[in-house]
């Protein structure tokens, strides 16, 4: 005889502000024939931030652990889906002691007739039979429930079997308060699950500011002539809001207020009432909740970081029995494929044994001198050598039998690695996206780091693979741009072409204006016509490679106590005296503010501040006096502190020769250097170059990070000079010019 699990789910929220209430119940896809019916009801407290969000990713968590577990044990997938929620839900939601009090929540799970759940707050469980409505929760002594704790908020799961004719409803409590247990036995003793909450649902239109949830199951006789009749028979699949219905397909269901029904059909093992009662056991209530009480099982010390050494000795014996299992049907198809293979091959041998000693074998015909064509043959072929034909034969027979084997059993194991690296990286997205809600930046940033980890692991050898790869981290970088906010410019704008590699380029009025370390070198570009011209045609100076603008002048520093001041306006070069301090090596970058030039010169420690005057620049006086260390600097700015930047991604901010605290906030990826930093008095951000990674990041003077643009098409980054009266970059790039608003 053939039984039906009818189950029904109500859901009533609010009419007036959020939805905080949730109700899904999922059924096994075509090919999850170990899988059950999943229940899930979600009650959270008003308070709780972004309800909605929360309560549909913790279903798609849930769903994606059962029906994608490959455990075949109900008891022990239900362990595991509670122990991957306690991690996971106190992190999201900032639980204390007062929220879980109000929390409420019911996760089960019904395979065929064996039911596993586990409650959480204000719930109850109730099983009507015959004349008689149990709450299951009386039957339990206050020491046979472990209370919930921050750390462990599923504690307990109850297990048993539901009988046939008997209904099973999961409820929050809440449902109490407008109607009676009275009430309830009533309409749970005289209707199956769809009229119990028909029922409901009449008695509860008029409360508007409640949340009710109720799941109703029962077993019962089915009929075949009533199927093709009803409307159950059209089972309506809908995804939840906000989840992608590519990852749950099927199996999810609308969290709705429309009451639905779900049917899976189970067939007794014989078609007769004996056999029925025999599997079912006998029918009285009393006996069934005694059995599902009898057999309950508390998850104290399952439900914790690690799995207990039961659980994972029982794992272990699983799968040494599954092992064993694979390995010996394995050496029976081997041994079947040798066997039809020597068969054959001995048929063969067989034939030519036959054959070979009354043929012979004509050789290439020759034309001897007496001009007569005689045909040659070969001798005989002996028996023993058909015998050692026959052997290599089989040898290398088995040889290649044994090749393929271990490529067959090779390619599925890496088949194998493939889609649970992809099924890992679909869970870390999950939980990744559940941390950003709740903006847990360190552990969010963390589940990237993993994400990155397991992409490049994947491995690209097949078409398919690459296609799937690209598509995974075509993603990723798109989460990690939004993130990190990186703006990924593919097709800058290239306003012109210097006919050389400029060392420094500096906006002057309406030009932008390229310098390299000879005077041939030097070519201004106009904004505004779009033409380019050189710059002092007769002048000469060679090795130059720190230019530093003021006024309308640009300095060149040389080594030798010259420097060549060019004039932006007349377009003219003229060598001046500089005085540079004794203890002076090289410079790297230079910086001027107000009349004074400071000069880096991280190889002797130190920046050096000179005065400029008409045609001179003064003797260099030390000016760090802390004794910081400066000597993996590249670059300097100043807007009455100076800020350097190095080598190694850092910043450090100098007063009056003295170190001060400066801290970048975190900014990923991280700089790996800093080629060239800038700013000054007039705006309020700093502008770094990270030649490196091909960014140019902007960060406030709190070091807080306002926004990078990342130029994954171009093959360097060089350098860049600012615009910030028309919030405008102009960046190098080998010897092209790039605009960036």
């Amino acid at each position: 005889m053939k039984y039906i699990l009818k189950t029904n789910k109500l859901l009533i929220n609010p009419v007036q502000g959020p939805s905080h209430a949730f109700i899904y119940t999922g059924s096994p896809n075509k090919g999850q024939k170990d899988k059950g019916k999943l229940i899930i009801i979600l009650d959270f407290p008003e308070e709780t931030d972004n309800i909605k969000e929360l309560g549909n990713l913790l279903v798609q968590k849930i769903h994606k652990l059962y029906y994608e577990s490959s455990l075949i044990d109900q008891e022990t997938i239900l362990e595991y889906i509670l122990e991957e929620t306690n991690e996971n839900l106190p992190l999201l939601t900032k639980i204390d002691n007062s929220w879980l009090k109000k929390f409420s929540a019911i996760i089960a799970i019904i395979y065929k007739q064996e039911t596993y759940f586990s409650p959480v707050g204000n719930v109850s469980a109730w099983v009507a039979n015959g004349n008689e409505l149990i709450n299951v929760f009386d039957y339990l002594e206050n020491n046979d429930i472990d209370k919930p704790s921050i750390d462990r908020i599923f504690t307990n799961i109850l297990s048993g079997n539901i009988e046939k004719k008997q209904t099973l409803i999961f409820a929050t409590n809440s449902i109490f308060d407008y109607v009676s247990k009275e009430n309830l036995e009533k309409l749970a003793l005289k209707n199956d699950p769809s009229g119990i909450n028909i029922k409901l649902k009449e008695l509860l239109f008029k409360v508007e500011n409640r949340s009710f949830c109720s799941v109703s199951i029962k077993l019962m006789p089915y009929d075949e002539e009533q199927k093709n009749d009803e409307n159950t028979s059209s089972i309506k699949l809908e995804a939840i809001e906000e989840i992608d219905t590519n990852k749950i397909k099927d199996a999810t269901e609308e969290i709705s207020k429309d009451i639905e029904e779900k049917e899976i059909i189970q067939e007794s093992i014989n078609n007769t009432d004996t056999q029925t009662k025999e599997v079912y056991g006998p029918s009285s209530s009393k006996t069934s909740i005694d059995e599902l009480l009898n057999i309950q099982q508390k998850t104290r010390d399952i439900l914790t970081k690690g799995k207990s050494s039961l659980d994972n000795e029982k794992e272990d014996l699983d799968r040494i029995e599954e092992k064993k299992i694979l390995i010996k049907n394995k050496n029976k198809i081997q041994k079947n494929i040798f066997k039809t293979f020597l068969k054959k091959t001995l048929n063969i041998f067989k034939f030519f044994a036959k054959i070979l000693p009354k043929r012979k074998i004509q050789k290439s015909l020759e034309l001897p001198t007496n001009g007569i064509i005689e045909g040659k043959s070969k001798k005989k072929i002996s028996k023993k050598k058909l015998i050692l034909m026959g052997a290599i034969i089989i040898l290398i027979g088995f040889t290649a039998n044994v090749l393929i084997m271990n490529y067959q059993k090779k390619a599925k194991l890496q088949k194998e690695n493939y889609e649970k690296i992809i099924g890992t990286i679909d869970e870390k997205k999950t939980e990744y996206d559940l941390l950003s809600i709740y903006k847990d930046e360190k552990l969010a940033n963390e589940k990237l780091k993993e994400i990155s980890d397991l992409i490049s692991e994947l491995p690209q050898k097949t078409s398919e693979q690459k296609k799937k790869y690209d598509e995974i981290l075509n993603n990723f970088t798109e989460t990690l741009n939004k993130v990190w906010q990186i703006n990924s410019i593919k097709d800058p704008k290239i306003i012109t072409e210097f006919g050389f590699y400029p060392e420094k380029i500096i906006k002057f009025n309406d030009f932008i204006i390229g310098f390299g370390k000879d005077s041939k070198d030097i070519e201004k570009y106009n904004l505004k016509n779009d033409k380019k011209e050189l710059i002092g045609k007769e002048s000469s100076y060679t090795n130059i490679n720190t230019f530093e603008k003021y006024n309308n002048l640009v300095y060149g520093l040389d080594s030798n106590n010259k420097a060549n001041a060019i004039d932006l306006t007349n377009n003219t070069i003229n060598k001046i005296d500089i005085n540079y301090h004794p203890n002076y090596k090289n410079a790297v970058d230079a910086v001027t503010y107000n009349d004074k030039i400071y000069i880096l010169d991280p190889e002797s420690n130190q920046i050096y501040k000179n005065t400029i005057k008409n045609n001179s620049i003064d003797k260099g006086e030390a000016w760090i006096t802390d004794g910081s260390d400066i000597k993996n600097a590249l670059s300097i700015a100043i807007d009455s502190n100076i800020y350097l930047g190095f080598n190694d991604g850092t910043i450090k901010m100098f007063y009056t020769g003295k170190t001060k605290t400066f801290t970048i906030m975190t900014i990923n990826p991280i700089i790996k250097s800093i080629n060239r930093i800038y700013t000054d008095k007039t705006i309020n951000e700093i502008y770094i170059l990270d030649s490196q990674t091909k960014r140019i990041i902007i960060i406030n003077k709190k070091g807080e990070m306002i926004k990078q643009y990342y130029f994954p098409t171009l093959n360097k980054l060089d350098n860049f000079t600012i615009d910030g009266a028309n919030k405008t970059i102009y960046l190098q790039s080998e010897n092209k010019i790039i605009e960036i608003k």
